[in-house]
């Protein structure tokens, strides 16, 4: 028999379906409750099933009365509709706990690490974008699978609020068990010791989104890479299984380290997006993500007029243009994936993290949330934002506001403020080689116009100073030693001295120059028979001087010969050094 579920009927069902909720909040919403089920593996299976042959009726769900909210049924669930399954190894839900999270009202103490809180509810999400929702899990190896139905046709026919279990999918429910979408969710649970099925069914908001322009295939497929992105975007740091992220705790516990997943979503993994890029260099410019930490502080409301001050994890990230990103395959990829959720200005601003999980981010209507202004020129910037850790009973008190479906973050006044100085009044030094130190939002300019500022590449010679580095050139002219340093040759072999008169002295071997070789040794002078030339000194690895006046030392370590800034330093121990010696002594 069906079990009840709550006192509202078919009219709060028919608002549920009006939620303003999109699909992969909801999925979202989903993942973050198998993630605190302890879930290692999500696996979303999204595709087209012939309700007709599964013996779907058509015209179900017309509500008695009147005033029928469906008057000629709920439709998308005859033909060829699409379902959307998401199946999870986690630890399972007792029959008791399906039903209480299918419940309106209900809800559980959270730890301060777990996600599920500010969630908007497993009913809602998926009522948001579903008409028939089906929940499967089992709880050990040998336990039976615990099935719980929230029906619309169900609701709107009976004008009740009741769940349905195995044992009413007979007559004209029947078909709800023979759908390809219930089969699967079956066969996953059967295969594993543990874990819980989402099934969604009847997708209207998806299937309100196909248009006339493309083919259904191509809907789908636009809707499927737009969810694959915003899953790597959202869950990036629990699918980067090399990076140890943290999630900081309240009353000084130990961190914890973010859980490791993996989503598979027909059959393809998703892949962690970084929208920061953080590990990009361009090849040809060496240009890369320039990322500066801010030291801002958030305030925590202590009683009613007091607040205390806690530290704020943030970090600024002036990212490559996009004609960089296009010269490294890898960021390539990252930057198409992200365009199917904004363009390269559409995605910059604030992107707000909650234990390592992205809850808002840029391309909403004030990216910067206050601290600064969206223009072209801000395209490349992206700033990195962690709430502080809480308790559930702070949540109140915290200078964020966060809604019901983890979708959107609104950031208190003095933590704006807070933030707000690096836009455009508080100058840092961005590259190590900066000559001054510029507020955030004319770096960016900078960035943006690529040729108006030199210091854009990852130079390991912090003496070098050139502009560029790499193929370049400096404000001078002068091509940049760094970049042609190379390892010296072995200097040549003296030539044999003439015959006749006093040989003469073997010439000194070459110094190494940039992978160049050393000199050939010099050739004996005229007269009787001549001394065998000396043999060339060993080249060392380092650059040529360029001529000029230089301030020697002596050093007993490193190449033969070396100049910084000025100065040029002899290796007195090197195998080249006698060589080198008798040249200068020979020199008039």
């Amino acid at each position: 028999m069906p079990v009840a579920g709550s006192k509202n009927f078919a009219n709060d069902n028919y608002l549920q379906h009006n939620t303003a909720s999109d699909l992969e909040q909801a999925v979202s919403d989903i993942i973050d409750n198998s993630i605190d089920a302890s879930a290692t593996k999500i696996r979303i299976i999204f595709k087209d099933c012939d309700y007709t042959a599964a013996g779907s009726p058509g015209g179900q769900g017309i509500t008695p009365g009147p005033m029928p909210r469906y008057p000629s049924g709920l439709d998308f669930l005859t033909g060829d509709r699409s379902f959307l399954l998401i199946a999870d190894n986690g630890k399972g839900m007792s029959y008791a706990d399906l039903i209480k999270s299918l419940t309106i009202g209900s809800s559980r103490i959270y730890d301060d690490y777990e996600l599920g809180h500010f969630g908007i509810g497993m009913k809602d999400s998926t009522l948001s974008q579903a008409y028939e929702v089906t929940l499967f899990s089992k709880t050990t190896k040998s336990s039976p699978i615990s099935i719980l139905r929230l029906s619309s046709i169900w609701i709107q026919q009976k004008d009740d609020y009741q769940f349905l279990t195995e044992s009413d999918f007979i007559g004209g429910f029947e078909w709800m068990k023979n759908t390809d979408g219930y089969k699967e969710a079956t066969k996953a649970l059967d295969s594993q010791e543990s874990g819980t099925v989402v099934l969604m069914e009847g997708m209207h908001r998806m299937e309100n989104e196909f248009g006339t322009i493309y083919g259904r295939d191509e809907y789908i497929d636009i809707i499927e890479n737009r969810l694959d992105a915003h899953l790597g975007l959202t869950f990036e740091r629990y699918l980067d299984h090399t990076t140890p992220y943290k999630i900081s705790r309240t009353d000084g516990k130990k961190p914890r380290p973010v859980p490791k997943i993996t989503i598979n979503m027909n059959g393809v993994d998703v892949l962690p997006l970084d929208p920061f890029f953080r590990n990009f260099t361009s090849t040809t410019s060496n240009r890369w993500t320039l990322e500066r930490g801010l030291s801002c502080e958030s305030v925590l409301k202590t009683g009613p007029s007091t607040t205390s001050k806690i530290p704020l994890v943030a970090n600024a990230f002036i990212v490559p243009v996009t004609a960089d990103l296009d010269t490294d395959v890898k960021a390539r990829q990252q930057w198409k994936r992200l365009q199917r959720l904004g363009n390269w200005a559409d995605l910059q601003g604030v992107y707000i993290y909650r234990h390592q999980r992205l809850i808002d981010y840029a391309g909403k209507k004030d990216p910067w949330k206050g601290a600064g202004n969206k223009s072209g020129n801000s395209a490349v910037g992206r700033w990195e934002v962690h709430l502080p850790p809480h308790k559930a009973a702070d949540l109140p008190n915290l200078d964020f506001t966060i809604d019901r479906g983890k979708k959107e973050v609104k950031i208190g006044q003095k933590t704006v403020e807070s933030l707000a100085k690096y836009w455009s009044t508080y100058p840092v030094k961005w590259h190590p080689l900066d000559y001054t130190s510029t507020a955030n939002t004319n770096r960016m300019k900078q960035r943006t116009n690529r040729n108006s500022y030199p210091l854009e590449h990852k130079c390991t010679d912090v003496s070098c100073k050139r502009w560029g580095h790499k193929n370049s050139k400096d404000k001078s002219g002068s091509t940049c030693l760094a970049a042609s340093s190379g390892t010296g040759g072995t200097g040549g072999t003296g030539g044999a001295g003439g015959t006749g008169g006093a040989g003469g002295t073997g010439g000194a071997g070459g110094t190494g120059g940039t992978g160049g070789t050393g000199g050939t040794g010099g050739t004996g002078g005229t007269g009787g028979t001549g001394g065998t030339g000396g043999t060339g000194g060993t080249g060392g690895t380092g650059s040529v001087p360029a001529p000029g006046i230089y301030v020697v030392s002596t050093t007993s370590t490193g190449d033969l010969v070396k100049e910084k800034t000025g100065t040029v330093k002899v290796n007195t121990s090197h195998v080249g050094y006698p060589d080198l010696k008798a040249w200068f002594d020979a020199q008039p």
